[in-house]
């Protein structure tokens, strides 16, 4: 009998909080490096950055916060998520593309489902502002 329990089911009890720290405090800077590529992000800071989106955007919605005006306290650097300028790199527009990028990373069927979702919850919306900005995210244009 092993003493402690397998990695991933102690990740699996994290909180995206717990799993970011976890990351960000890695001894060795090539680990992290390693865990970046994996997901085709050349550079710690970029990745770090992104898990921070994430991580900021998930709270929003588990606290019942509005997102489609959200700031992030900073911007998105150019990535593999794109070179988005101001003030989408700081917005949810800058938001949907990380969460776009890694969703593709991860499986790109449940990307094409993602943008599908989206579309049909944009024929929803009521509130214009709401729609222009949803228009404006990757994967819309059609609409």
């Amino acid at each position: 009998m092993d003493r402690y329990a397998p990695a991933w089911k102690t990740i699996e009890l994290m909180t995206i909080g717990n799993i970011q720290s976890l990351y960000n405090n890695l001894k060795k800077p090539d680990v992290q490096a390693d865990i970046a590529l994996h997901y085709g992000v050349a550079k710690i800071g970029i990745f770090q950055s992104y898990f921070e989106a994430i991580r900021k955007a998930r709270n929003m919605c588990a606290h019942g916060n509005v997102l489609f005006d959200t700031k992030l306290p900073q911007r998105l650097p150019h990535g593999p998520a794109g070179n988005l300028t101001q003030p989408d790199n700081s917005n949810i527009i800058g938001i949907i593309a990380v969460i776009q990028y890694f969703i593709r990373q991860i499986s790109v069927h449940r990307y094409q489902e993602m943008c599908e979702e989206l579309k049909d919850l944009l024929k929803k919306v009521e509130n214009e502002k709401v729609r222009e900005i949803l228009k404006n995210v990757s994967g819309f244009e059609t609409f």
